[in-house]
């Protein structure tokens, strides 16, 4: 009977949780001109760089790859998509649009943390220059709107990271070609300025400055997560374990049967 009752509860369970699905979107690092990667080294320091042994292509990877998984990032989403709300939907009033009375509001990094260790799924694959980003949630729509908003954030960020690097590296070598007479100094100047404003123009425009969509998210129509089939035999067996518990416990406890004259 108890085994029956778990199996039952399972079901309940498998029942009332809410579904959840699974959105994938793929990426690789976009190259540049040349089959060389922008933003971290994209301008006139990147051949510096090389001299100096780092290869710039795996420090835009390293980079842009830390931004995609960085709580910086992660937050400000969770900003400009207003998700608290949706996140913590239990501690919410939806006809107040408002937090339900005596509950603590969620901080800002309560919703960045549960985003990052419940929602949001960064793999890197070392073999390939792939990266998969899988957000899971309960609305497949929103699943899949969120994968791909959330690139599209990372690319923003790098490309003006990117911009604001390369202004200030023409800026001091524009200072520096005006404290030197030197010719050969000032060519190699000018070289590395020309660099620089090549990367000024890419990161003038552009979607994908520093990730490159493959495979773009779509809303999932398969759920994932156990089914109502797993639930039952949980429930089963967890219904089993406790009766043969309480038999064992009553057992037990038993008074002997009295012995005849």
């Amino acid at each position: 009977m108890g085994a029956l009752l778990g199996s039952a509860a399972g079901l309940c369970l498998a029942a009332v949780g809410q579904p959840k699905f699974q959105a994938q979107i793929t990426i690789v690092p976009a190259m540049r001109e040349g089959g060389s990667p922008g933003g971290l080294f994209g301008g006139g320091l990147g051949g510096l760089a090389a001299l100096a042994g780092v290869s710039p292509e795996s420090g835009l990877r390293a980079e842009s790859l830390a931004t995609l998984r960085s709580r910086m990032l992660s937050s400000e989403f969770i900003r400009q998509e207003q998700l608290t709300p949706l996140l913590f939907a239990d501690k919410w009033d939806q006809e107040k649009k408002a937090w339900k009375e005596n509950v603590p509001a969620p901080t800002e990094w309560e919703a960045t943390e549960f985003f990052r260790k419940k929602i949001l799924k960064i793999e890197d694959d070392r073999k390939s220059p792939a990266i998969t980003l899988t957000v899971v949630w309960t609305s497949p729509q929103d699943a899949a709107s969120w994968a791909n908003k959330l690139v599209a954030l990372a690319n923003e960020e790098l490309r003006l990271r990117a911009k604001r690097r390369a202004e200030q590296n023409a800026a001091f070598l524009q200072d520096q070609l005006s404290k030197t007479s030197v010719i050969e100094i000032r060519q190699s100047i000018y070289t590395l300025l020309e660099n620089e404003i090549k990367t000024l123009m890419l990161t003038g425009n552009g979607d994908e400055y520093a990730f490159k969509v493959v495979d773009p998210a779509v809303a999932p129509q398969r759920k994932v997560g156990a089914g109502a089939a797993i639930y039952a035999v949980l429930g089963f067996a967890i219904g089993f374990a406790l009766c043969a518990f309480a038999a064992v416990l009553l057992g037990g406890r038993r008074p002997p049967a009295s012995m005849s004259g």
